[in-house]
């Protein structure tokens, strides 16, 4: 939405004043690097295909020499979108942060976690609806992060990351980047200590769903949960915000004072630098990466048991995808950005997808009862979701009354994440 908002002002200063100076400023300020895009989205689609594969029992009928190398790739995808989400608040929210505009940094960050609570709320309550595990009292604890949803716990997540937030870009201005790399390295290490540690459910007896909260915020313990915990997220952000000051390392140094802010302003040589480190890390990871490590990323094996390696491989293949589609998108084949940003939908309509995507796998009764079925269905159901995306952007970028509509829709939800910026700052 926000960059709906910045194109219509663009466009109305272009028209109404047609004042050349102002129009060039705004264009410089807000262009984005277009690989960051790219990446989000392609790690959005493998996410929801990974959804579609489980949905229709695809796996049941996939050699393994295919599955395998899939599944590793789609567990890999959780990752990146969350890892990018670091890089954002370095490049684009930390240095309004340091402008002395907190109040309205938080506002916009808190705006989103409501807005993912919102629609990890309607998401539960379709499941409440259709699916008779989900009784009242087990919805109402998914709606206070005590219980478990099948694919939209990365909305869970990120409510809770995006509220938070702030507290990160505060520690990063307090503290620097290198402490908090330091403390998000230590507490990965200690995996082994945490993972040794007496279970609060099984061994402590602990309520499950007392338990389920415990292993969301910790990711440590034996309940079920299919996303990300917490801390462990928030290592991750940790790390994207490394990856934004090492792309920010690239800016050419006319533009090295500002924030990153448009294709030109990236150096060819840096870039390469760090691509070329990363495709030797990569490929020295893969050659000698044990065939169990390699099974347990695909079988969610590591990812159950937030296991460090899992990380690890996450964020080292998150900065090789990052940076190869920065590489490719934003400086070898520039020229074709306005094809680039049309592929970027996904990453335009994150919240659309991970919601009402998923509640359309919610709704599903159909089941596949063999091979070409359930290949034939997954398509059908993966095209639906590209569909329902894309003319979700589409909508919001040429119909001004659906923009409003949804502006109106949003209008309580600005109004309380501002009421909260403005108690806290």
């Amino acid at each position: 939405m926000l960059d709906v908002f910045l194109l219509v002002v663009y466009k109305y200063f272009c028209s109404r004043f047609n004042v050349r100076a102002y129009a060039s400023l705004i264009r410089s300020l807000f262009l984005r690097i277009l690989g960051f895009d790219i990446t989000r989205s392609v790690a959005i689609f493998l996410a929801m295909s990974s959804h579609v594969y489980a949905e229709v029992g695809l796996g049941n009928y996939v050699p393994a020499d295919i599955a395998i190398p899939y599944r590793f790739i789609s567990q890999i995808a959780p990752l990146i979108f969350i890892i990018l989400f670091g890089t954002m608040l370095e490049i684009v929210y930390y240095p309004r942060w340091t402008k002395e505009k907190q109040e309205e940094v938080a506002s916009r960050l808190f705006l989103r976690a409501i807005q993912c609570w919102v629609l990890y709320a309607i998401s539960i309550f379709v499941l409440f609806i259709v699916d008779d595990g989900y009784s009242f009292a087990f919805s109402i604890s998914c709606l206070i992060f005590m219980g478990n949803s099948p694919y939209t716990e990365i909305l869970k997540f990120y409510s809770v990351a995006l509220a938070l937030a702030p507290v990160v870009l505060w520690a990063r201005g307090r503290f620097g980047l290198i402490p908090l790399v330091v403390i998000s390295v230590l507490f990965q290490s200690a995996w082994p200590i945490f993972n040794s540690m007496p279970d609060a459910y099984s061994d402590l007896g602990i309520h499950l769903q007392i338990a389920r909260f415990i292993k969301f915020i910790t990711g440590f313990g034996s309940p079920m949960i299919a996303g990300p915990s917490l801390l462990h997220g928030i290592t991750l952000i940790i790390a994207g915000q490394c990856l934004g000051k090492l792309v920010a390392w690239s800016l050419k140094e006319e533009h090295s004072e500002r924030s990153l802010t448009g294709f030109s302003n990236l150096s060819t040589e840096k870039i390469q630098i760090l691509l070329m480190a990363m495709i030797a890390l990569a490929v020295g990871i893969a050659v000698s990466l044990p065939s169990g490590w390699f099974l347990s990323m695909a079988d969610m094996s590591f990812r159950i048991e937030s296991n460090f390696i899992y990380f690890l491989l996450g964020a080292i293949f998150a900065f090789f995808a990052s940076l190869v589609f920065v590489w490719v998108v934003d400086i070898k084949l520039y020229n074709y950005k306005n094809q680039w940003i049309a592929c970027s939908f996904f990453g335009r309509t994150s919240l659309f997808t991970f919601s009402w995507g998923n509640i359309l796998l919610y709704l599903n009764i159909y089941e596949p009862k063999n091979e070409v079925s359930s290949f034939i269905f997954y398509f059908v159901l993966i095209a639906c979701v590209c569909f329902m995306s894309l003319l979700f952007d589409t909508v919001v970028r040429k119909s001004s009354i659906f923009k409003n509509g949804l502006l109106q829709l949003n209008l309580p939800l600005k109004r309380s994440a501002q009421r909260l910026a403005r108690y806290i700052y």
